[in-house]
């Protein structure tokens, strides 16, 4: 029988000494992750500000304010991927909230 505890975080019942949510929590507290999403933001401010926006991973349409902006996971975490700026994407928030780690074959578009 398999031995259960408790995560050490928040308490929760878990299989080992994290829980899957704490774990997903912690690892968006990754500095690599915070360093580039800062990035890919200040890379787009300018697009969206004086150009004609930049394309949604997920949809085919332009981001064109910076309230629509969020940075999506190409590959998600749970499947291996990582928080390298190749696996990060411009996604309208509408369209990364919707996904609940969904990975499909889509393009990944940023501004040239």
């Amino acid at each position: 029988m398999a031995r259960r505890t408790s995560c050490r975080i928040c308490g929760a019942p878990a299989k080992c000494s994290v829980c899957g949510d704490c774990k997903q929590a912690a690892s968006y507290a990754n500095p690599q992750y915070l360093a580039n999403h800062a990035a890919m933001v200040r890379e787009a401010q300018p697009w969206i500000q004086y150009g004609p926006g930049v394309q949604c991973c997920i949809c085919p349409e332009l981001i064109t304010t910076l309230d629509q902006l969020s940075v999506e996971h190409i590959v998600p975490l749970r499947e291996g991927g990582t928080h390298d700026k190749g696996n990060l994407g411009y996604a309208h928030r509408r369209c990364n909230s919707g996904m609940k780690a969904v990975t499909s074959p889509r393009l990944y578009h940023r501004p040239q």
